[in-house]
């Protein structure tokens, strides 16, 4: 009889990570899994997060639709909405942030779409929440609340989540999944689908967004964008549906980094310059007007270092460390104490953000000290500080409890 062959590191962390997540839903209630990971009781002071080894700083933060995910320590720690499942946990909806099920080390991005969530680990992709559309990679079109992994695919380096689709970025390629109704898989299909779709058009890939229907890369073509674009949120030149990839900035403009909303985005250049394109109905694009546009048009012109969109307002990141925002306020989603809406970037009184990520109606920052703030909508608990305040138009801690 022959012996078996010892198992691979990647497969060995597999069946730990799948033990570990059977043993999580085992529990059967959010409440139980908060429990999981730090001694029973134990809260960790502002601005520290729990994590698997008891109190972490943030490394990362992810929001959309009305749920948001942050790293620490490795692992994926969720908040809001959980409805269909999206904050990786049994349960409802949660004002404080609870262990995604078995995803507790060795995560290096998390991403959150309309009602779904993924997370990059050692190069693969793992999803849960909704899948109507197959925005989770998996045939069937039931959701799960258990992160899952996507087969097939391997040396993933950047993950995007859209409202019922996912992309990711390898070296040399960019795949997407899950609802294609208005191109946002990029082959001129139309039929959604669970596995993984080439998008044309794209080489040498090196960043990657998607929105509400449609999605951008950052290529040696320059900013190639796909997917809907009846509002011109594909941002190159025509208000049509683009069901294959289109250059919206030629390569020699240095465009360099790209955020994506419902329907609008906006692209940053390597000057610090930043332009705005899509729908602007609630002045999401910042140029002092409600006229839609279907070409980059400038916003900022130095200092951005990132971008982020929401259903409709939008916030930059600045050089100093700072924030403005602009568009649509009616849940505080601006954090400027009001909600007022404001058609020009306005200053937030928040410094040293190191990232930034913004939901539907809700935003929030990753601040220097490792800690997590989030502002605007709460009513599915969206802004993780276990408050039951329908809106805050001030940041609010996410919890450490």
């Amino acid at each position: 009889m022959h012996a078996l062959p010892p198992a691979s590191g990647k497969v060995r962390a597999r069946w730990r990570r799948a033990l570990a997540l059977a043993a999580l839903l085992a529990a059967g209630c959010a409440g139980s899994l908060v429990d999981q990971d730090t001694p029973l009781g134990e809260s960790c002071a502002a601005p520290l997060l729990r994590c698997p080894t008891g109190c972490c700083a943030a490394t990362a933060v992810a929001a959309g639709g009305s749920s948001a995910c942050a790293l620490a320590g490795g692992a994926v720690r969720c908040w809001g909405a959980n409805d269909l499942g999206q904050l990786g946990a049994s349960g409802g909806d949660s004002s404080l942030p609870v262990q995604a099920a078995g995803l507790t080390s060795g995560v290096s991005q998390v991403v959150v779409g309309g009602s779904h969530a993924c997370a990059l680990v050692s190069g693969e992709v793992w999803c849960w929440g909704a899948n109507g559309q197959g925005q989770l990679g998996a045939a069937a079109s039931t959701g799960s609340r258990a992160p899952a992994v996507v087969a097939a695919l391997s040396g993933v380096a950047e993950l995007a989540a859209g409202a019922a689709f996912t992309c990711a970025r390898t070296s040399s390629s960019v795949l997407c999944w899950g609802q294609d109704d208005a191109g946002q898989l990029g082959d001129g299909g139309g039929a959604s689908r669970s596995a993984p779709t080439t998008i044309a058009g794209v080489t040498s890939p090196r960043a990657l967004a998607a929105g509400g229907r449609h999605a951008c890369a950052l290529g040696a073509e320059g900013l190639v964008c796909w997917g809907a674009d009846e509002s011109g949120q594909a941002g190159n030149g025509k208000f049509a549906a683009n069901a294959v990839p289109g250059v919206a900035v030629q390569a020699n403009q240095s465009p360099s980094f790209v955020g994506l909303g419902s329907d609008h985005g906006c692209v940053g250049f390597g000057s610090g310059a930043l332009s705005c394109f899509g729908l602007d109905s609630s002045s999401q694009l910042g140029d002092r007007s409600t006229q839609s546009r279907n070409q980059p048009s400038r916003i900022l012109s130095a200092s951005a270092l990132g971008v982020s969109a929401g259903r409709a307002h939008t916030c930059a990141r600045l050089s100093g460390g700072g924030l403005r925002c602009w568009g649509t306020n009616d849940s505080g989603q601006l954090g400027l104490g009001d909600t007022a809406p404001r058609d020009a970037p306005a200053d937030l009184a928040l410094d040293s953000v190191e990232a930034l990520s913004l939901g539907s109606d809700h935003s929030c920052a990753l601040v220097a000290t490792g800690g997590v703030r989030c502002w605007g909508k709460n009513d599915r608990g969206q802004l993780g500080a276990g408050s039951g305040v329908q809106q805050s138009s001030a940041p609010l801690a996410v919890s450490g409890r």
